[in-house]
C-alpha cells in the first residue's frame, strides 16, 4: 500500500507517551525510559528484539526540544510547517543531525 502519513510522537520523561496519525491522537502510554542529550534514538526499529521494523520511506523528520500540543501536531499532519509558533521550541532537521555527527 503506498500511502503518506503523518507520524508523531511526544515523550516526556515519567509522563505519557503519545502517537499521532495524520494529526489525531492513536494511542497514549506512560513513559518509562528517560531521554538524555547522549541517548541513543532508534526511528523504525524496535531494538528489543529486533523483529518490527519500519518497511517504507520517511521523509521530514523533525526534532523539537519542546512537546507541541495536539493543534501544533494536526497543523503540521496537513501540511502547514510554518504555521507552528517557534517561540520556546527549536525544530532540529535529521539531515542537520546527519551531518553534525557524521
Amino acid at each position: 500500500m503506498k500511502t503518506w502519513h503523518h507520524i508523531a510522537v511526544t515523550a516526556v520523561s515519567g509522563k505519557d507517551s503519545v502517537i499521532y496519525v495524520n494529526g489525531v491522537e492513536k494511542a497514549r502510554g506512560k513513559n518509562k525510559g528517560s531521554a538524555t542529550t547522549t541517548s541513543t534514538i532508534y526511528i523504525g526499529d524496535l531494538r528489543v528484539d529486533r523483529k518490527i521494523s519500519f518497511n517504507g520511506i520517511m521523509d521530514e523528520v523533525i526534532f523539537f526540544n519542546a512537546v507541541l500540543s495536539q493543534a501544533d501536531i494536526a497543523k503540521l499532519a496537513a501540511g502547514s510547517f510554518f504555521a507552528v509558533s517557534s517561540s520556546g521550541k527549536t525544530p532540529t532537521t535529521w539531515g542537520f543531525i546527519k551531518d553534525k555527527y557524521k
